[in-house]
């Protein structure tokens, strides 16, 4: 059964690679070995091996050389599948300048993972600005491998509507010893309001 002298073992093996999760095919291995008995043949045995989430993991690829003269060699070609990119937003809310007067409008977003589940973190913060106010809506998108990406929508609302007197006091005479007291009174959609006036006199 002994053909060639020598041992058998292989001449050429693949080394290990990574490839991304969302991949779509694994190449082909090149693998030649030497034969030196009767009856060689090449086994392979595929073990895959979790990682610290569930778009990372390990392929374990084992070939195994046999031949007739009870000679047995293994290698093992192992290949590392690895999530590294972060979720995208496909939908995601523009910044936008709102009356104070007006609602406020709603708004959502929506972003996808090449290799797996997305979770989405929303929080809100308000700051005050000159005459009015900012929003800032935050979307933090989360994949199971710890990748994230993060949106942000700024929504400025501004006092762009003037005040609107809902009580004026009727024109009226009155003698110059006497005090007139009774005051306008208005309103405002967005803030308080603050009356100023100035007296003025006609001879009669």
């Amino acid at each position: 059964n002994v053909l060639a002298a020598g041992e058998l073992s292989f001449t050429s093996f693949p080394s290990d690679i990574t490839l991304p999760c969302d991949f779509e095919s694994i190449p082909v291995p090149t693998i030649t070995y030497n034969v030196v008995c009767a009856g060689t043949a090449l086994h392979m045995t595929q073990q895959q091996v979790d990682g610290n989430c569930p778009s990372s993991y390990d392929l374990l690829y084992t070939y195994t050389l046999t031949d007739l003269c009870g000679h047995e060699v293994s290698q093992t070609w192992t290949i590392h599948v690895v999530d590294a990119v972060a979720p995208q937003f496909v939908e995601a809310p523009l910044d936008l300048t709102v009356s104070c007067a007006d609602p406020i409008p709603a708004s959502a977003a929506l972003a996808v993972d090449a290799c797996g589940e997305v979770i989405i973190d929303f929080t809100e913060s308000e700051e005050v600005a000159e005459c009015g106010r900012v929003i800032t809506r935050s979307w933090v998108a989360s994949d199971l491998c710890g990748n994230t990406a993060t949106h942000l929508q700024h929504i400025t609302v501004v006092d762009n509507v003037a005040p609107v007197f809902v009580a004026v006091p009727e024109e009226v005479f009155i003698g110059c010893g006497d005090v007139y007291t009774e005051l306008p009174t208005a309103t405002d959609a967005c803030s308080e309001v603050t009356l100023s006036y100035t007296d003025r006199s006609e001879e009669h």
